[in-house]
């Protein structure tokens, strides 16, 4: 599907969030969201980590961010973190 993208790369795609919840104190339609992510490859030290931007206003914010991560598709290490950490997500208030 996206013949530049490398061997050695992987694009991550966080489109949406659909009906997130607010934190104590803030109303829906007072969400201010952002999301973190952190992919421990190619270790725990050299975690690949990102965020998005702050969609305000919205329990339902939509990003339509991409990143690319470094990765190598044949190295074991790569295939052990998918399979046993995958990506951490989190998603966050600003305010």
């Amino acid at each position: 599907i996206f013949s530049d993208i490398s061997s050695t790369e992987m694009l991550l795609f966080i489109v949406k969030g659909i009906n997130l919840p607010a934190p104590s104190g803030v109303a829906t339609h007072d969400l201010d969201a952002f999301i973190k992510f952190e992919f421990q490859y190619p270790s725990t030290e050299q975690a690949q980590r990102n965020k998005t931007t702050v969609i305000k206003n919205t329990n339902c914010p939509e990003y339509n961010q991409s990143f690319m991560l470094n990765i190598n598709r044949n190295h074991r290490g790569f295939k052990r973190i998918i399979q046993t950490k995958g990506i951490k997500f989190e998603i966050f208030h600003k305010g």
